[in-house]
């Protein structure tokens, strides 16, 4: 494992694969060129025959409190249809753990998205309930490395909306959304 001097990028590198974490998100274009440096230096030092799996994930923690919402319930800003559980208006304040994982085809083809999601405990900064929505894009298969940047980009782009799908308006503007 290597850490950035900065510790907010992560490099794992374990037989038979290569992990960019990104600790704080800065947005995509900055994943990219670490991604591009990472995948560089693999294959100008050990070229590997091919890749079995070429994999994007990204895990949104939902902090009520960082985005002025803590009177509201997660049926308020959070689509129904996903959250199971939490969509009992009388119950959902109560509710103190709640977990689901789905795996689904995407676009008829061998990619795939293993979501996860549920009421997660986050102790800092404050003590509070977050939802945690991880989304895991993948394929498994035979594929060199020059197919790596096409697959994430588009496995970015069905996150983006994928992430949209679960969200209300009201948590949609409290994100403060710059497109």
């Amino acid at each position: 494992n290597f850490l950035s001097a900065d510790q907010r990028w992560q490099l794992v590198l374990n037989r038979g694969s290569l992990a960019v974490v990104a600790r704080q998100y800065e947005g995509w274009d900055a994943f990219q060129t670490h991604i591009r440096l990472a995948t560089n230096a693999i294959e100008n030092e050990y070229p590997p025959p091919y890749l079995s799996r070429i994999g994007l994930r990204f895990r949104n923690i939902i902090r009520r409190s960082a985005l002025g919402l803590t009177d509201q319930n997660w049926n308020q800003l959070l689509q129904n249809k996903w959250i199971g559980d939490l969509a009992w208006s009388g119950v959902a304040g109560d509710l103190k753990a709640t977990h689901s994982e789905v795996v689904m085809g995407l676009n008829g083809g061998d990619d795939l998205v293993c979501v996860r999601h549920g009421l997660v405990s986050i102790t800092q900064p404050i003590q509070e309930m977050g939802y945690v929505i991880d989304h895991d894009f993948f394929v498994n298969g035979q594929f060199s490395m020059g197919e790596i940047a096409g697959k994430l980009a588009d496995y970015h782009q069905a996150a983006q909306r994928f992430f949209k799908l679960w969200m209300t308006d009201m948590l949609h503007q409290a994100m403060k959304p710059t497109t």
